[in-house]
């Protein structure tokens, strides 16, 4: 299996390659600009990007949105997720907090409404503290910030 997580130097510079791979891709991590570029459509069209990305191969699409949470799409569910309110401290790393912490959801079996939480919690973490490791979250952690705002949940976007 094969998790990706292109950045804006393969969206800019190596942007036909990436594409290419797009098939092979089970779960693709990416913020709404990498997203668009790849998917060749505008940032603030969320739906119809993880459209086209599914259609390219894409298994599962996980799209980070900064203040905006996060958005889940596998060809049947489309999902999106607020954030925790967290005031941020720096942003560094977020969005591979996420994606971490959704990955290892995803291996343990969870469904992505949980997977989402999980990827969520862990960029909570890491946005409260300077750098992109120190903050990431242990599962301890992780569930306590889930617990913490029971409201906050993956929900069906329309």
């Amino acid at each position: 299996r094969l998790a990706s997580n292109p950045g804006s130097y393969q969206c800019k510079q190596e942007l036909q390659i990436t594409r290419k791979i797009l098939e092979y891709v089970d779960i693709l991590f990416v913020n709404k600009e990498e997203a668009a570029c790849l998917a060749g459509t505008k940032p603030s069209d969320i739906k119809e990007t993880m459209k086209k990305l599914f259609k390219a191969g894409v298994k599962m699409t996980v799209i980070t949105d900064s203040e905006n949470g996060s958005f889940f799409y596998d060809g049947t569910l489309m999902l999106h997720m607020g954030v925790y309110p967290i005031t941020p401290v720096a942003k560094t790393g977020a969005g591979d907090a996420y994606a971490s912490g959704f990955l290892t959801a995803i291996t343990r079996h969870k469904k992505p409404e949980e997977a989402m939480k999980w990827g969520s919690a862990n960029a909570a973490g890491v946005i409260q503290i300077f750098g992109a490791q120190r903050g990431l979250c242990s599962k301890g952690r992780l569930l306590k910030y889930i617990a913490a705002y029971p409201a906050i949940v993956p929900h069906i976007y329309s």
